[in-house]
């Protein structure tokens, strides 16, 4: 029957018309102003926090400084590249991606400060965090099948900010950190 239906209404022989009555359109409660404040207060943490990992790691933590902010971008490309839609959650997935990314990051400098190179930083502090991010890494593989697109949303950025911390670290900070090692 929707075959019947569907040649009825390409042919022209079942007219349909639309009234519209009324438009509705659904505003956001949170204006621009209100975001722009937001990301200055993020990147003001975050530069406090490279500022702490530069003072306390030395040249360690300002590599690993610029290796979070090579991380952001990524992450931004990332999130653009694979359509993901961004909503309140998804912002909020990304600060958690970002929180996840500088504990490991410290971790690793942790092990690095305490003698230990940094490859091998960068396998034990994985191994713990794997582990703890296990209830996190589940949670996000749930959203990102769930039909509420604001969970989605949250679901596919904490997806891909997790796997890019996998590869990121594992690639780029420890190249970084590496290059320091080796003088």
């Amino acid at each position: 029957t929707a075959t019947e239906l569907a040649t009825l209404i390409n042919s022209g022989k079942y007219p349909l018309q639309y009234e519209i009555q009324d438009n509705m359109s659904v505003y956001s409660d949170i204006t621009e102003k209100q975001v722009t404040y937001f990301a200055i207060v993020v990147v003001a943490i975050l530069v406090i926090v490279f500022i702490v990992h530069t003072i306390k790691y030395k040249t360690n933590g300002l590599l690993a400084s610029i290796a979070t902010v090579g991380f952001v971008s990524i992450l931004s490309l990332l999130i653009r590249y694979t359509n993901v839609n961004i909503s309140i959650e998804g912002i909020g997935a990304i600060i958690l991606t970002l929180i996840i990314n500088i504990i490991i990051v410290q971790n690793i400098l942790e092990k690095v400060k305490k003698g230990i190179n940094v490859r091998e930083a960068v396998l034990e502090v994985y191994k713990k965090e794997l582990l703890r991010l296990l209830p996190i890494i589940i949670l996000t593989l749930v959203f990102c099948f769930a039909g509420w697109s604001n969970l989605i949303s949250f679901g596919l950025i904490m997806f891909w900010g997790l796997i890019l911390i996998l590869t990121y670290n594992a690639l780029v900070t420890k190249i970084l950190l590496k290059l320091k090692e080796s003088k």
